[in-house]
């Protein structure tokens, strides 16, 4: 018993309307309707009935047609309005293929909030240059993008994606979200949303979420990885032997390094290191094996393998307190201790002095940072 069905006028000749409210929506067919912002969970679950039907992609075992009750829908728009409600000028846009099940919230969520909605047809959907204007021409402020069209509109040229000034939020699904994808989202726009969702179209489509903090990349979304890879940059154990990994001649060598293509998205660093690992360590040169004369080099001493891993430490600005704290009172200490072997004053003078913030006994001046 459908309160309202919508079609098209070359449709009613198939079905039986009898006292069904119709509303064409026939090409170039102008029309408004009065929307109601007033809805209600017990209005909106008071008969729970069978929605539609749609058929899996069989990713799960052979396709199958799952009845979907109107609960499940109900359930995911309730979510989606409560966690990332809308406002009255967003502008929503409908893309999803009727064939996956994502496309039942993208047009009802919207639409029953009174929301404007912009729907693309296929033929937009696959121009990915198109379908970037018409983000922008109709000022869309929410989409939902599966990452390989997501990654697809980030190669776009900068110029054109900084047009996007008022889309809010990008909703990720139907594929993984790469870690190094999302790292290039917030680089090309800052100012957006996104959010993985994930589920099945035996669950009504949506059943969890994670909104990517842009802040947040490189430690929450690492912290799901399964595989730790960690290297040892000497392979060779016992490395007094050789100076370099033997039997590889320059011509040889050389072919590794022959690529000129720039890689599309930035690496993981883990991956980096890899390749160093792999291609670059093992034919460098062993500057502190015994049987090798350098030239311009030699064996560092010990103290800077030490020292390399408190770099980051000590990326401290001493321009204040607040910026370094005791950074600033060892760089005190350092003075005074200059101070007195150049005017020899009494031990009472320092203990007053070199800590004091009402005394300056001098200053240090450098590059920057004490890492510099």
């Amino acid at each position: 018993n459908p309160k309202l069905l919508i079609s098209k006028s070359s449709n009613l000749s198939m079905i039986d309307v009898g006292l069904i409210n119709t509303l064409l929506i026939d090409e170039n067919t102008q029309f408004e309707l009065e929307t109601k912002n007033n809805l209600t969970e017990n209005t909106l679950y008071k008969d729970n009935h069978l929605i539609y039907i749609i058929y899996t992609s069989g990713s799960s075992g052979n396709p199958k047609g799952v009845m979907e009750l109107s609960s499940g829908l109900i359930n995911r728009i309730q979510w989606i309005w409560h966690t990332y409600p809308y406002n009255g000028l967003e502008v929503a846009c409908q893309k999803t293929s009727f064939n996956f099940v994502d496309h039942a919230a993208e047009i009802f969520a919207p639409l029953l909030k009174g929301v404007r909605l912009v729907i693309f047809n296929k033929n937009e959907r696959k121009n990915v240059d198109l379908f970037l204007n018409l983000l922008i021409k109709y000022r869309i402020t929410r989409v939902v993008l599966v990452p390989s069209l997501l990654k697809a509109i980030l190669c776009m040229p900068q110029c054109q994606i900084n047009k996007l000034q008022h889309l809010k939020y990008v909703f990720c699904s139907g594929e993984e979200l790469y870690f190094y994808l999302a790292k290039i989202f917030y680089q090309r726009l800052k100012n957006v949303k996104l959010i993985n969702i994930y589920g099945s179209s035996e669950v009504s489509a949506d059943v969890t979420f994670y909104e990517v903090n842009m802040w947040d990349i490189n430690d929450v979304l690492r912290y799901f990885k399964i595989n730790t890879i960690s290297f040892n940059t000497d392979k060779d154990n016992n490395k007094n032997k050789y100076f370099t990994t033997p039997g590889i001649d320059l011509n040889s060598l050389s072919k590794k390094f022959k690529s000129s293509d720039m890689v599309e998205f930035p690496i993981e660093p883990y991956e980096y290191y890899k390749m160093l690992d792999e291609k670059v360590f093992p034919y460098i040169i062993n500057t502190a094996s015994p049987l090798y004369i350098g030239h311009m080099t030699s064996v560092l001493p010990d103290f800077v393998h030490d020292l390399s891993k408190t770099i980051s430490q000590l990326n401290q600005n001493l321009v204040k307190i607040e910026t370094s704290k005791s950074m600033i009172f060892l760089e005190r200490q350092v003075i005074g201790i200059l101070h007195r072997q150049f005017y020899g004053f009494s031990s009472e003078f320092y203990n007053k002095n070199t800590q004091s913030t009402d005394s300056n006994l001098g200053l240090i001046t450098s590059g920057g940072t004490v890492s510099n």
